[in-house]
């Protein structure tokens, strides 16, 4: 069976790192952003443009391979109705995966990878804001990130699989 997995969370809550290291399939929205709008303000339009290319490449490759990993916030409603649709659309299962850290790990690896990473418009006060507010899918499976990475890379690919 075809699996559309989302890995949803706050920034810096290890969602890239655990779907580099799953080998899978892995559309990044950040990546997304930048390649697609380079020099952008980083705005929700601009987010929602890099969601649907995300969502469209899934599509794509859900026709050729078996899993397809979607890594972004995905905090916002309609983000999530586009991710449901296109489970139904593809006929794939969708598995939600959402990433959580203590705040001041979210913060310190922030301020890490500043500079090299596409989400530039993160600065402390961005980041605290979206830890506080971010609306959670309650759905799936929870991920604390500050354990070892081992550990939470084979809790996700139980749950894929499953």
């Amino acid at each position: 069976m075809k699996k559309l997995v989302i890995f949803a969370g706050p920034p810096c809550t290890g969602k890239s790192t655990a779907g580099r290291a799953l080998g899978y399939a892995h559309l990044a929205m950040d990546d997304a952003r930048v390649a697609l709008l380079p020099g952008a303000a980083h705005t929700r339009a601009d987010r929602g443009i890099a969601y649907r290319a995300v969502l469209w490449a899934a599509a794509q490759l859900l026709r050729y391979t078996g899993i397809v990993i979607c890594d972004g916030g995905f905090g916002h409603e309609e983000d999530r109705t586009a991710c449901r649709e296109l489970a139904d659309r593809t006929g794939a299962a969708l598995r939600v995966v959402e990433f959580t850290a203590p705040l001041d790990v979210v913060l310190e690896r922030n301020r890490a990878r500043r500079g090299h990473h596409p989400g530039l418009d993160l600065t402390d006060d961005r980041v605290r804001e979206i830890v506080s507010n971010y609306s959670w899918w309650k759905a799936g499976i929870l991920i604390d990130s500050t354990e070892p990475i081992e550990e939470y890379v084979s809790r996700i690919r139980a749950y894929i699989a499953g």
